[in-house]
């Protein structure tokens, strides 16, 4: 009897270890980030980092800074799938920037990895809350998002 209950105690600890489930508009420091939206289990989702790459860089730049490791806060250095949102994540993003802007954005334009038919890089443009095209050599801000 006494191994069935630690047996059961044990089973029931390691289920609440990873069980953990995240709210919207959350910083993480176990996911590297702020948390800008999750699935219906609370499990898993997409989050963003906290800090802006350190200069603009173009739209084929964006792509290898969003995987510098020294880009990011410590925690989130350790996560190797960092990469540029999506068009739909940047609404996210912009979502949180209105209300109270949790995640420290800045009011500049970010890239979306998301072309447009003429093979320019979208950007959103948080203060004017605007999306546009750009040529792929313009130099603007790109924050990482990554999935848990």
């Amino acid at each position: 009897m006494k191994k069935l209950f630690l047996s059961t105690l044990l089973l029931l600890l390691t289920l609440s270890v990873y069980s953990q489930t995240y709210n919207v508009n959350t910083y993480y420091e176990e996911l590297g980030g702020y948390v800008i939206s999750v699935d219906e289990t609370g499990m898993d989702g997409v989050v963003v980092s906290v800090k802006d790459n350190d200069r603009v860089v173009n739209f084929c730049e964006a792509y290898s800074a969003v995987r510098t490791a020294s880009n990011y806060e410590t925690t989130a250095q350790e996560f190797p799938n960092w990469r540029i949102p999506t068009m739909d994540e940047l609404k996210l993003m912009y979502k949180i920037y209105k209300n109270g802007n949790g995640a420290k954005l800045s009011g500049n334009p970010y890239w979306s990895s998301t072309p447009t038919d003429k093979g320019m890089g979208v950007l959103g443009f948080f203060d004017k809350s605007t999306v546009f095209g750009a040529g792929p050599y313009a130099t603007y801000n790109v924050r990482g998002v990554r999935d848990f």
